[in-house]
């Protein structure tokens, strides 16, 4: 992909559909499609690019809720444009398939037929009507064959339990033959996931025609490959390491930012610091076919959320450990690469202070009560000179449920809102300027109308020392579960009217774009800069610890 590139394509039919390998884009053209469906990749697809970016690129196959096919009936130019600055991180590309269906009967397969994966992979397994809920109620049996092994991404799958059936077949690569049945909405919630078998398998799925408030429908690829035995030859630096002997260790894939990671990879790390007062901490840069190719961490976090993985694209990050034993597992397939990872694990001795961590999640008090089968929790924060920036986020919204946030600043202070994301179509929320929601609204119009994803955070501010902000998710069985995140603060600095990342910052350029920065001499004189991250922590640094900090990070 080139920076600043502009790409349109015309498709001269009545009605085409893309459906996504990870995004979309192609060169100046002009296409008669019939029968054939024609491929779009970015140039090296899926070799790393450091650049500019669409707006949305890497969000269709990253996040379960974005659906994978765009449908017309009628023809089209398909045009996307960079336009954002580089994010100097890199990613895979771009690759998407356009193919024509029948309006009738908007199908992207036919049923009762047998798909020779040889010379049809990747194969599209996706339901009728996709992205809507399906027209055919009929049920459908699709077979598969494949020289050695075929692999069944599942990037989107809802149903309803109670009457729609789905069921896969085979002989799996560890379990013999097995058939593998989902149903519900939650399935592809989380993280999309895959299931391998051996030569032949089959699918066999019946939707019914009972109503819904939520659209159903799946979205599968299925490819063939070749397994071959699994190496740790292209991984960096792999194996057990004592952190106080090696203070600074450098991890990842063989040419990351060049080349697209080797297939196979079974990268193993293990990290540990029996020292006292000293702490595991690494930096991580990474992205992988998203479902397949997965980074294993464990120790990171107290138990029992000590395991984590990582895939798809993650930005850059910084973790410090809350165990004295970190291992990071990296497998990958033979499939699909992409720019892999590569990071820096540190010892660093906390007995010095170069860190001091405030967990600032403490309530005077948190009830819950029943109102009308509809339960208010009710949440009471109060900040003061050492938690002046909370959280008010809420990862799990129910549609039956309201979330209250009683709001207390300091004395003479008044307290800023910063939103970072949408309102609109996400939650329902209200802001009253006092301690009750008998004091009087504050006007969130300028909140609500907001429909850009990026840019600088939005900003309320109370004309008093108390706020209550509540907070619904809209009653959408489809948004059962969504996400809002804000950050409420009684600081102000009339200098330093938006709160942004700080790209002036000493810090190690993996930091930037997941921190919000606040620099300002405390009352010794000495600089001192807050940090809020979406982890639910600030993190404090006064200037000889942050001079430490530089220094460590250039070594």
């Amino acid at each position: 992909m080139i920076d600043n590139c502009r790409s349109a394509l015309l498709f001269k039919m009545q009605i085409f559909s893309i459906l996504f390998c990870v995004i979309l884009l192609g060169t100046n053209s002009h296409l008669d499609i019939t029968d054939i469906p024609f491929l779009l990749e970015s140039p090296n697809f899926p070799n790393p690019y450091m650049g500019k970016i669409p707006n949305l690129c890497g969000d269709v196959m990253d996040h379960p809720r974005i659906k994978k096919v765009l449908r017309t009936n009628f023809s089209a130019i398909i045009n996307m444009q960079s336009f954002k600055s580089s994010d100097d991180l890199y990613h895979s590309g771009i690759s998407a398939i356009v193919q024509p269906y029948n309006l009738k009967n908007p199908s992207f397969f036919t049923c009762n037929s047998t798909i020779d994966l040889a010379h049809r992979s990747p194969f599209f397994l996706v339901s009728q009507n996709y992205p809507y809920t399906p027209t055919d109620f009929s049920l459908c049996t699709i077979y598969f064959t494949a020289p050695e092994t075929i692999r069944f991404a599942f990037y989107d799958f809802i149903s309803n339990a109670a009457v729609d059936s789905f069921v896969i077949s085979g002989e799996t690569l560890m379990n013999g033959v097995q058939n593998i049945s989902y149903s519900g909405k939650h399935v592809t919630d989380d993280e999309p996931f895959a299931l391998y078998f051996k030569k032949s398998a089959s699918v066999s799925f019946i939707f019914s025609s009972h109503n819904t408030f939520y659209t159903r429908g799946f979205y599968i690829i299925v490819n063939s490959y070749s397994q071959s035995k699994q190496t740790s030859e292209s991984c960096i630096n792999n194996g057990i390491y004592d952190l106080s002997k090696t203070k600074n260790l450098h991890i990842g894939s063989v040419m990351f930012g060049t080349s697209a990671y080797a297939p196979n990879m079974n990268c193993f790390y293990k990290f540990y610091n029996t020292q006292k007062n000293h702490l595991i901490a690494f930096e991580l840069e990474f992205e992988s076919e998203k479902c397949c190719d997965i980074m294993e961490v464990n120790g990171v976090a107290a138990s029992p959320f000590d395991d984590q993985n990582y895939q798809g694209f993650m930005g850059s990050h910084f973790n410090f450990a809350m165990n004295d034993m970190v291992t990071m597992k990296f497998l990958s397939d033979g499939i699909l690469g992409g720019p892999g990872f590569r990071g820096v694990v540190y010892d660093f001795n906390s007995l010095h202070h170069w860190l001091s961590e405030i967990n600032y999640y403490f309530w005077s008090h948190s009830d819950k009560f029943y109102i009308q089968q509809q339960i208010l929790e009710k949440k009471t924060l109060h900040l003061n000179d050492y938690n002046f920036m909370m959280d008010i986020s809420v990862r799990l919204f129910q549609t039956n449920e309201t979330y209250e946030f009683v709001v207390n600043a300091r004395k003479g202070r008044y307290i800023s809102i910063f939103f970072f994301t949408r309102i609109d179509t996400i939650v329902d929320i209200d802001i009253y300027n006092g301690s009750t929601t008998a004091s009087p609204k504050i006007n969130i119009e300028p909140i609500i109308s907001n429909i850009i994803e990026d840019g600088p955070s939005l900003l309320l501010r109370s004309y008093g020392e108390s706020i209550v902000i509540r907070i619904r998710a809209i009653s959408d069985q489809s948004k059962e579960r969504t996400d809002f995140q804000a950050m409420v603060t009684d600081w102000s600095d009339p200098k330093c009217i938006k709160i942004c990342s700080n790209t002036e910052s000493v810090y190690p350029k993996f930091i930037y774009g997941n921190y919000i920065t606040i620099s300002y001499p405390d009352i010794t004189g000495t600089s001192v800069t807050f940090e809020w991250n979406r982890a639910l922590n600030i993190t404090i640094y006064n200037s000889q610890q942050l001079s430490s900090l530089k220094k460590t990070s250039q070594e």
